[in-house]
């Protein structure tokens, strides 16, 4: 396995395990028995994974440990009480027994689930599983492994007469060139082959379009079983990364490493296509190959390579000089012509893409003539993204080569190659797969390029296989952005308990779960069936939705970053039974709703009340006017012997024939307004 992090922490891996499978499949019974008794003054070292106080004379620390299926054994600090759960036992880790003067050790027993059987328990190394499991160890038996406790277990078979999983990496090799391997199969049985291929180049920048950080797309996972007879000779692929962008901001060269410089890099540098990986007899059959995923650009991450045999087209901002992956094991589509500056197209396997339009362009990644080597990287006078460390090269095992600046990034290879764009702003297409064995098909929600639509799907499709509780790869809307989510296999999952399966309102939860509702629980939520659900809470006696918190987590390839606390809130609709009239608005609140009146004649909480404008100093008459209030307005008259429309003017014709003047308080006309008013009385 390799494990490589840059400065951007972005992770990948590529590994190959060959497993021997029998047709007999062992039974997950619990470990031996035997008499149960503490061992004083000594401990098992570096295997806590829990620990806990507890009550003095008491058997907390057992049951605990039985209730737990991750839990092997204990230990127990006797003066302090302090109970120690252990994920392995003394007979799996028998150097790390060791003496403690204030512990003692103590085993699980018979209820002790064995070493490697769940997912949860997985172990480091079939040596480990037979020194655990003693004589129930059993050859060819499939047994989950996470030999550099990486948190990401697999399963794997396991030959406990030679207890070796054979295992085939990169051996810390990167770039363009790697070694093609050779396996000789031992003995003449049902062995199950696992691949995955590798990463595009990831290409991080500060400034110009839609600066940040963007990821090679990751490479396809196909695995298969094969009957393979002993002597048979087997050559092994395994994909290389595709280089990152290097090119020093300005186009100036560098020999540093893309960690190194960070985002300091040209923003129109170029990335190259993650390879392909390959197992093919030395009569070159093959049977299976896993595609490596496009390399990264402006603005784009790369495209995963794909399950299926076909690639993909390349990604990017302009239609038009998007190229297509290859079909039927051909390499990406030729993307020369017309090009500025085109990427390197992934590799097939029959055969290698078109050459470049030069050597400012991106290179074609290599085929099986060409010993699967990665494509070069575009080479102008301004920079070095091609150059030292090691440049936006292709990956070994067929993946396209970056163009140096104002180009395309490379393709994936893979049974089919990944496309490659011809101008900027193109992320490249990722590498088809292939496998031609006994089970072939990947099992749904396994993968994030195979997800289901929901647990019920899984279940329906995997039969006896289901794990409850197992973290499957969802998509319930076709969204085409899988997450990973549990599912219970025994029940059907109820609405708004996970973000694929988001209610559009409180009151729909509570009509689709009944009296299991829980007022204040909080549920996924997506009222405008945007895809994109969101976290909130719900009061079941109104119906309401109300402001809650909660952390989100960014995936950024491999990569997971916690995004800061924040808050928001949802409001239930209440305008929909509002008492608004003559024609006000309503306005949604949080708890309630406003009415917003369309004109100053109305006033009141619902826009039922009439305004005097006449009495109230809001209206717009000429001095010379008479005001006349009407409902939800009023009217302007000029005085007698005036003439004009009573608003804008009044143009005085003849003197009126006498004039009282009475001041009224304006209280007694019931307004808020805080001032004396005038009516005028004519004659």
């Amino acid at each position: 396995m390799l494990l490589v992090a840059g400065r951007q922490a972005s992770f990948f891996i590529v590994l190959f395990f060959i497993s021997q499978l029998f047709r007999d499949n062992a039974s997950q019974q619990c470990g031996a028995g035997g008499d149960l008794y503490s061992i004083y003054q000594m401990m098992l070292k570096g295997h806590t994974y829990k620990s806990f106080k507890t009550a003095p004379g008491t058997l907390e620390c057992r049951e605990a440990c039985l209730a737990d299926v991750k839990c092997q054994s204990y230990n127990v600090v006797m003066f302090i009480a302090i109970c120690e759960l252990n994920n392995r036992s003394k007979e799996a880790r028998p150097e790390d027994f060791v003496k403690n003067k204030d512990r003692y050790y103590m085993a699980k027993g018979p209820k002790r689930v064995p070493l490697g059987s769940i997912r949860e328990l997985p172990a480091e190394s079939c040596k480990e599983i037979k020194a655990s499991e003693g004589g129930k160890a059993v050859s060819g038996n499939n047994y989950w492994m996470d030999s550099t406790r990486s948190g990401n277990s697999i399963l794997a078979g396991c030959d406990m007469k030679t207890e070796v999983t054979w295992k085939f990496t990169t051996s810390g090799r990167s770039g363009r060139y790697g070694v093609i391997q050779t396996f000789t199969v031992p003995r003449t049985t049902l062995y199950q082959i696992k691949a995955w291929g590798a990463r595009g180049g990831t290409h991080s920048y500060n400034y110009g379009y839609r600066p940040g950080t963007y990821y090679g797309g990751k490479g396809a996972f196909i695995e298969g079983k094969f009957r393979l007879n002993k002597g048979t000779v087997l050559n092994i692929v395994v994909g290389q990364r595709g280089g990152n962008s290097v090119e020093v901001k300005g186009g100036r060269s560098t020999s540093s490493t893309a960690a190194q410089l960070g985002l300091s890099v040209e923003d129109n540098a170029r990335t190259g296509g993650g390879g392909g990986s390959f197992v093919y007899t030395t009569g070159n059959i093959l049977l299976l190959a896993a595609g490596g995923g496009g390399g990264a650009s402006s603005g784009f991450n790369g495209v995963d390579g794909q399950v299926g045999t076909s690639g993909t087209s390349s990604m990017g901002q302009e239609p038009s000089q998007v190229r297509k992956g290859g079909t039927g094991g051909q390499p990406g589509e030729c993307n020369n012509a017309g090009a500025s500056y085109h990427g390197g197209v992934g590799a097939g396997w029959h055969g290698t893409g078109c050459t470049r339009a030069g050597s400012e362009h991106g290179q074609r990644g290599g085929s099986r003539g060409q010993g699967w080597t990665g494509g070069q990287a575009g080479g102008m006078k301004s920079g070095n993204n091609g150059g030292l460390a090691p440049g936006a090269v292709g990956g070994f095992g067929g993946g396209g080569g970056g163009s140096e600046d104002n180009g395309a990034s490379g393709g994936g290879g893979g049974y089919s190659g990944g496309g490659s764009g011809t101008h900027p702003k193109q992320a490249g297409g990722g590498g088809g797969s292939y496998c031609r064995g006994q089970s072939c098909s990947v099992p749904l929600g396994s993968i994030r390029e195979l997800p289901a639509e929901s647990c019920k799907e899984i279940k329906a499709s995997k039969g006896g296989k289901v794990v409850s509780g197992k973290i499957y790869w969802m998509d319930s809307t076709r969204s085409g952005n899988p997450i990973l989510a549990r599912c219970d296999m025994k029940t059907e999952v109820p609405l708004g308990t996970i973000r694929e399966l988001p209610a559009e309102s409180c009151k729909e939860i509570k009509a689709s779960q009944g009296g299991k509702v829980v007022s204040g629980k909080i549920y996924w939520m997506d009222s405008t069936r945007s895809g994109n659900s969101i976290l909130a809470g719900c009061d079941m006696k109104t119906e309401d939705l109300y402001k809650t918190w909660f952390l989100a987590c960014s995936c950024c390839g491999n990569e997971r970053t916690l995004l800061n606390r924040f808050s928001f809130f949802l409001v239930a609709d209440y305008c929909v039974k509002h008492q608004c009239q003559n024609d006000a608005k309503c306005v949604n609140r949080e708890t309630n709703y406003t009415c917003a009146c369309n004109s100053s004649g109305w006033t009141g909480k619902y826009c039922e009340k009439d305004v005097n404008e006449c009495v109230e100093g809001l209206r717009g008459c000429d001095p010379k006017a008479i005001c006349d209030n009407t409902v939800g307005s009023y009217n302007c008259t000029c005085r007698p012997g005036l003439t004009g429309d009573g608003r804008n003017s009044c143009t005085e014709g003849c003197e009126p024939l006498f004039v009282e003047t009475y001041r009224i308080s304006h209280k007694l006309l019931r307004t808020i307004v805080n001032s004396d008013y005038y009516i005028n009385r004519w004659y």
